[in-house]
């Protein structure tokens, strides 16, 4: 986190000294995403689904956002970080016998951890219209974490997953007055078996330098190795505080 905090503050003193304050906007906010989730974690063992195999429960939500907004032509830029944890204890029980011979049953314990980080990093090309925006733009996404599965106290699976994602992004923001805006986005890539995708849509508040937002938020990510695959979709509403410039 501390490196993640790290970097924002230096994209906004970049951005502070690439151009003067007044013709532009910076907004940072703080908050938390409050999602369920749901799909399947897979292994040379066994398919296991999120929810009804290992139980899995959000856990460790929180979010941080800073976006600046030039006035006079340049792209926006934008960084983002998110915070997703999660973890799951069940029973199963797996076959016993005397060679290959089956005679009975025992019920073990499942343990189950997963803790990412998505990190990324964005410009934005607005065409404004009004009170519309529309912005195509690009995303450098970074997904980091791992999962892992112990059986009784012992690491049966784990799944380590760093990788890049460049996305195309599309978003749309109305402003009807200034105290209001309303947006929503969407962006993407799949490739080689893996994918992520991701829509939201929200509502900001300014109170003079005060900024209160809320609204919805999907993730949705595939990736594999040799060994396993993760597939996971995260869905709820996010809200968030924070300070506008």
């Amino acid at each position: 986190m501390h490196r993640v905090l790290c970097t924002l503050g230096v994209l906004l003193l970049l951005a502070l000294k690439t151009g003067p304050v007044s013709a532009s906007e910076l907004r940072l906010a703080l908050g938390g995403w409050d999602y369920d989730l749901s799909g399947q974690y897979n292994d040379s063992l066994r398919d296991r689904d999120l929810e009804r195999d290992l139980a899995v429960r959000p856990r460790d939500q929180g979010s941080v956002s800073l976006d600046y907004e030039w006035r006079d032509g340049r792209p926006d830029l934008a960084a983002a970080f998110v915070q997703i944890g999660a973890r799951g204890r069940s029973q199963e029980n797996v076959p016993v016998g005397i060679g290959p011979v089956p005679i009975g049953s025992a019920s073990t314990t499942l343990d189950s951890v997963g803790d990412f980080t998505d990190l990324e990093f964005s410009a934005r090309w607005p065409l404004s219209r009004g009170a519309l925006r529309f912005s195509p733009g690009l995303v450098l996404k970074h997904l980091g974490g791992e999962i892992q599965v112990f059986e009784d106290g012992v690491e049966v699976s784990r799944q380590d997953v760093d990788v890049w994602f460049p996305q195309p992004l599309a978003r749309l923001d109305w402003k009807p007055s200034r105290y209001v805006r309303i947006n929503t986005s969407a962006q993407g890539i799949a490739y080689d078996g893996d994918h992520a995708v991701e829509w939201q849509a929200s509502a900001e508040l300014a109170l003079g330098v005060l900024l209160v937002q809320a609204g919805w938020q999907e993730k949705s990510y595939r990736v594999h190795d040799d060994d396993s695959e993760l597939d996971v979709q995260l869905r709820g509403p996010v809200f968030r505080v924070g300070l506008s410039f």
